[in-house]
């Protein structure tokens, strides 16, 4: 993500925040579950930053090597960051991301000696469903490779504003029109990444026109030829009417 796990990072640090244009956070939607305490009494509780990663591919060949991320904030998801009547060593979930379309893919992994295995498995699942990008499905090698397949057609939208390099690589800023129906469906999906990256993070309302969409893009050649871009990035700029100093923009995430 282009925002950090800090809390100077680029999530509404400038006040007053806007008050109609946001929309609840993912709490207000999320299903109500059973506590696991219950399902599994003699288990202890485990953080779950700690059994949450995250990671991006640009193709099958790189699952293995891709670095897996660690979570910054769980909050919103768990209830004291923490999932409840499990072991640390009786669970891993692990979210995989192809760079180019998105795609999202669960890996829910659980011990096969715990008691109550598949509704243990049933109410995590309820539990992290409100903050998954639709249409993610249940990761496979298989289903990485179909993905990965599947975004050689997907093209890149908005339009180029920017484009610089650094450390050898180069980047594109590129701005996003709402009604762009390809680029609204892409940011449906990436805000759903910020949850776990932004302690603040919430979702904007895109029929609102106050909101702007920046994303930023790497541009790497394939096999010395085809230009391809992968997610690295976004934010969004808020307008607003200051009644002294006329329009004014804030970056919130």
């Amino acid at each position: 993500m282009a925002s950090k796990n800090s809390n100077k990072s680029t999530v509404n640090f400038l006040e007053p925040k806007p008050k109609k244009a946001r929309k609840a956070n993912f709490n207000e939607n999320s299903t109500k579950v059973e506590n696991l305490a219950k399902i599994q009494p003699n288990k202890i509780e485990v953080k779950a930053s700690e059994v949450i990663r995250i990671r991006f591919v640009k193709s099958a060949n790189e699952e293995e090597s891709s670095e897996l991320q660690k979570v910054s904030f769980t909050h919103q998801i768990f209830e004291d960051e923490v999932i409840q009547g499990i072991s640390p060593g009786d669970i891993q979930i692990t979210f995989t991301y192809t760079l180019r379309a998105l795609f999202c893919l669960v890996d829910l992994q659980l011990s096969e000696t715990l008691e109550n295995k598949n509704q243990i498995e049933s109410q995590i699942s309820k539990q992290i469903e409100p903050v998954l990008p639709h249409g993610h499905i249940k990761y496979t090698n298989e289903n990485l490779k179909a993905k990965i397949d599947e975004e050689k057609t997907f093209e890149v939208f908005g339009k180029e504003i920017h484009s610089y390099s650094l450390n050898g690589q180069n980047f594109v800023v590129r701005s996003v029109e709402k009604k762009d129906k390809v680029g609204a469906e892409f940011h449906k999906k990436a805000q759903k990444l910020a949850v776990w990256y932004i302690e603040t993070a919430d979702e904007i309302d895109l029929d609102d026109n106050r909101w702007e969409i920046l994303y930023i893009w790497e541009k790497s050649a394939t096999n010395g030829k085809t230009i391809e871009e992968a997610f690295i990035g976004y934010f969004t700029i808020f307008n607003f009417q200051n009644p002294i100093k006329g329009i004014g923009m804030r970056i919130c995430q």
